[in-house]
């Protein structure tokens, strides 16, 4: 039986996932803050609004961490936490104030928020138990959301933003489907029949390590200085009188060269050596944080546009792969969803309200030179040694 294959071979299952995750993901992040703008939102209110799912991804994952890995049921909490979001986000495109645009955006955010950790965390188990890297399947993800980001910003010039809270919905539903297929956690079978920790198990509570401690605030910095970026660059582009079309190519640019260097992100990783890695990529977001800052020039902004394969894909590979080797296999859920909470919950939530209440005040080019400076701020927090295990 077809079913019967993808739960033996979960590769097509997982590449579904992150296909039909970050195709919405490329709907929301280009143009999500610029239809808040419309709706009549002050940058401060927009900051807000996107700082509720960095508080959804610090508050909530570690209880869905914790559910899944007890229960070991990863397929039903995917499944019904996604549903619940494809509804939250469809209501979003018809709510009509503040109040019910940010009551339906924790539940939007609060029920997306175990999905990709559950992903992580099953796609890194597979990739241990059969060989294949990591980033050859998170590249389906990044496919999606060039496809998405650029479609739809083209889209959008002639029909509106509504139909993006149609497809988005859309697309979440088939993600939950694909939650119906999701490998089983081997972490959970090794509870019941016993198993002995493992060395990563011994290192105590997830946490109690300073290393770790300056590892997870490294990567909230890192998307703090993000923070901007994902709430105001695409309101950035429309102030320099760019439309969606030209809009959602650069997200598009950004990610095909964060696809590009995906491919090549763990021997990249194995030659220069992780904290090399996560040290530059840090001092590479300063630069282009300044650039997007300073420049009206569409040519400086597609250049600065490549960093994205630096700052985002090999920060994240690097940073995703070291958590997990750290907190060992007992804990890889947590382990995943604590990366997740820092730096895309607390990193992102710093980032997104900071950049409100700069923008209300100095304005847009102010909020990307702060990032800048959150950027560096970062390279210090990296450990200088980082033991993999």
């Amino acid at each position: 039986m077809w079913w019967f294959d993808l739960v033996k071979d979960p590769r097509p299952t997982l590449a579904a996932f992150y296909s039909l995750h970050f195709a919405h993901v490329g709907i929301v992040l280009p143009f999500l803050a610029p239809w808040f703008l419309s709706r009549g939102f002050s940058p401060l209110d927009i900051g807000m609004l996107l700082a509720v799912g960095p508080v959804c991804r610090r508050v909530t994952p570690w209880t869905w961490g914790v559910l899944a890995d007890r229960t070991g049921n990863r397929r039903m909490l995917m499944t019904v936490t996604l549903l619940l979001a494809a509804a939250a986000f469809f209501l979003l495109g018809w709510s009509q104030s503040f109040g019910s645009a940010l009551l339906l955006m924790i539940v939007y955010t609060g029920c997306m928020s175990p999905a990709l950790p559950l992903a992580e965390a099953a796609t890194l188990e597979q990739s241990e138990l059969r060989g294949f890297q990591y980033g050859s399947l998170r590249l389906f993800g990044s496919l999606a959301f060039i496809a998405t980001s650029a479609g739809f910003g083209f889209v959008r010039d002639s029909t509106g933003a509504w139909l993006g809270f149609v497809v988005g919905c859309g697309l979440l539903v088939a993600a939950a489907g694909t939650g119906l297929f999701f490998p089983a956690a081997r972490v959970s079978s090794e509870k019941r029949m016993g198993a002995k920790a493992t060395s990563g198990e011994k290192a105590g509570p997830l946490g109690s390590q300073w290393k770790l401690v300056r590892l997870l605030l490294g990567c909230a910095l890192m998307q703090a200085s993000h923070g901007p970026y994902y709430a105001f660059y695409s309101i950035r582009l429309e102030e320099l009188g760019h439309g969606g079309t030209t809009i959602g190519f650069l997200w598009a640019f950004a990610v095909i060269c964060e696809v590009l260097l995906l491919a090549r992100a763990d021997s990249l990783i194995n030659r220069v050596g992780t904290v090399r890695v996560l040290r530059g990529c840090l001092l590479l977001a300063a630069v282009r944080w300044f650039l997007i800052s300073q420049t009206t020039s569409l040519v400086v902004l597609t250049l600065a546009q490549t960093l994205h394969a630096f700052t985002y894909a090999a920060f994240h590979v690097a940073a995703l792969k070291t958590v997990f080797a750290w907190v060992g296999s007992e804990n890889r859920i947590k382990g995943q969803s604590l990366y997740n909470g820092f730096g895309f919950g607390l990193g992102l939530l710093v980032g997104n309200l900071g950049a409100g209440v700069l923008a209300d005040a100095l304005g847009l080019p102010a909020i990307f030179l702060f990032a800048g400076g959150v950027a560096t701020l970062g390279v210090l927090m990296i450990p200088g040694k980082i033991s993999m295990k």
